[in-house]
C-alpha cells in the first residue's frame, strides 16, 4: 500500500485547506494510507480529517514575534528557531515511524523541514503552490531548494505553472485543478435566516479569512461609495479574523465609513452554501489567490462573481461572461462591478448561468480524481 504524508502549518481553515481535505479524501478512497502532520493543531482542520480515518500528529507549536522592544524581538526569534528545530526533529521521527512514499506540503514555510527529512528518508517530495503574488518573486533559496529536492511541483492552473517557469522553477510542474462535487452542483436551499431582515436589499457576500490580503479594506471603501449613492444593499462577510488588532481597525473603519447598518460579519460558518444560494453576488477582491474555492462554489450555484486578476483566476473566470474581473486594490473597480450587478439583474442572472455551466462542464470531481491518482 502506497503511503502519503501531508505536512503543513495550518494556521486557519480556509479554501486551500478544504481543497487539501478533498485530495486526502480521494487518496483514501483509492486505497492509499494517508498521514497528516499539523504543528498548529487547527481544530477545524482536525475535525474535517476525523471522518477520513487518517493518522494525525501535532505538537501544538505557535510562532509569535514580540516586536515591542529590540531585546524582546531577539528573544522571540531565538525561541521560534528552537521551536522550528524541534518540529524538524519531530517530523523526522514521524517519517521514521510512518515510512511515507510521498510527502506533500502546501507552503514554502514547511519546505525546509520536509527537505531535511528527505535527505534522511529518501521519499518523493511534492510541493503544492496554491497561490501567488506576481509582484513578489520566489527567493533564491526557495528556488534552489525546490529545484534540487522536489520531485514535482503541483499547481492549480496553467497561469501559475507559467509563472513558476518564469521564476526558473525547473522541476516537473503538474496541474491539479480544484473540483466541484456533484453535491455542490445539485445543492438547493429554501431558506437562509441570516437574510430574513434584508429580503429587499441587494445582498453581497464575501467568503474568506478576514485579512488585509483579501482586499477587505478596498471592499469596505467600495461599500461606502454605494452608501453615499443611497443604494439599498447589505454585505455579509463570512470568515474569521485571525488578528485582534486588525479586527479593531476594521471595526473603526466601518464606523468611519458609516456603513455599520449595511455590513454583517458572520464569522466562520458551515452553512456557506445556504448563504451563497440566497445572495445576489459574491465578491473576492484578493491581492493573491490560486484557484479560490469559494468563487468556484458560487459559480457552480449560478451566482455572478466579482474577482481580481490574480493567481489563476483568469483560467476559470472570463470577464463579462462568467464573472467580472477587476484589478487588485482598485476601489472604484469594485464599486463599478457591484453597481453593474445591482442595476442589471437580468445580465447578472445570465452571467451566473454561464458560470454554472462552465464550472459543471470543466471541473468535475471525477476529472480531478483521475489527474490526482496519475501523479500520486
Amino acid at each position: 500500500m502506497k503511503k502519503v504524508l501531508f505536512f503543513d502549518f495550518v494556521h486557519h481553515y480556509g479554501g486551500a485547506q478544504k481543497s487539501t481535505i478533498d485530495m486526502i479524501c480521494h487518496l483514501r478512497k483509492a486505497g492509499y494510507e494517508v498521514g497528516v502532520v499539523d504543528p498548529c493543531k487547527n481544530v477545524f482542520f482536525k475535525k474535517a480529517l476525523e471522518r477520513l480515518y487518517v493518522s494525525y500528529w501535532t505538537c501544538n507549536m505557535e510562532f509569535k514575534l514580540n516586536k515591542s522592544h529590540k531585546v524582546s524581538l531577539i528573544i522571540s526569534v531565538f525561541r521560534n528557531l528552537c521551536r522550528y528545530l524541534y518540529i524538524c526533529c519531530y517530523f523526522c521521527c514521524i517519517c521514521y515511524k510512518f515510512k511515507p512514499n510521498i510527502v506533500w506540503t502546501n507552503s514554502y514555510k514547511s519546505l525546509y523541514i520536509v527537505v531535511f527529512a528527505k535527505l534522511l528518508f529518501r521519499y518523493h517530495f511534492y510541493l503544492f503552490v496554491r497561490g501567488i503574488k506576481k509582484e513578489r518573486n520566489i527567493s533564491s533559496v526557495q528556488r534552489v531548494f525546490c529545484n534540487l529536492f522536489s520531485s514535482k511541483v503541483l499547481v492549480q492552473t496553467e497561469s501559475i505553472r507559467k509563472y513558476l517557469r518564469e521564476q526558473k522553477i525547473k522541476t516537473s510542474i503538474e496541474v491539479i485543478p480544484n473540483s466541484i462535487s456533484d453535491e455542490v452542483v445539485s445543492y438547493s436551499s429554501n431558506v437562509c435566516i441570516d437574510y430574513r431582515n434584508y429580503l429587499s436589499s441587494f445582498k453581497i457576500l464575501f467568503i474568506g479569512t478576514i485579512i488585509k490580503e483579501k482586499g477587505v479594506e478596498e471592499l469596505l471603501f467600495a461599500l461606502q461609495k454605494m452608501y453615499n449613492k443611497k443604494l439599498n444593499f447589505h454585505a455579509f462577510f463570512v470568515g474569521d479574523f485571525i488578528n485582534p488588532e486588525y479586527k479593531e481597525y476594521i471595526d473603526s473603519l466601518i464606523i468611519d465609513s458609516h456603513v455599520e447598518r449595511h455590513v454583517s460579519f458572520l464569522g466562520w460558518r458551515q452553512d456557506v452554501r445556504d448563504l451563497i444560494s440566497h445572495t445576489d453576488c459574491v465578491v473576492l477582491p484578493s491581492y493573491a489567490e490560486g484557484m479560490p474555492r469559494s468563487v468556484m462554489e458560487a459559480m457552480a450555484l449560478g451566482k455572478p462573481v466579482v474577482v481580481t486578476d490574480v493567481g489563476g483566476v483568469l483560467d476559470f473566470v472570463e470577464n463579462n461572461v462568467t464573472g467580472i474581473v477587476i484589478p487588485p486594490k482598485d476601489i472604484d473597480a469594485i464599486y463599478e462591478a457591484l453597481f453593474f450587478f445591482y442595476s442589471n439583474i437580468e445580465k447578472s442572472k445570465a452571467i451566473g448561468c454561464n458560470a454554472r455551466k462552465y464550472i459543471v462542464e470543466n471541473f468535475s470531481e471525477n476529472k480531478q480524481i483521475t489527474i490526482l491518482l496519475n501523479y500520486f
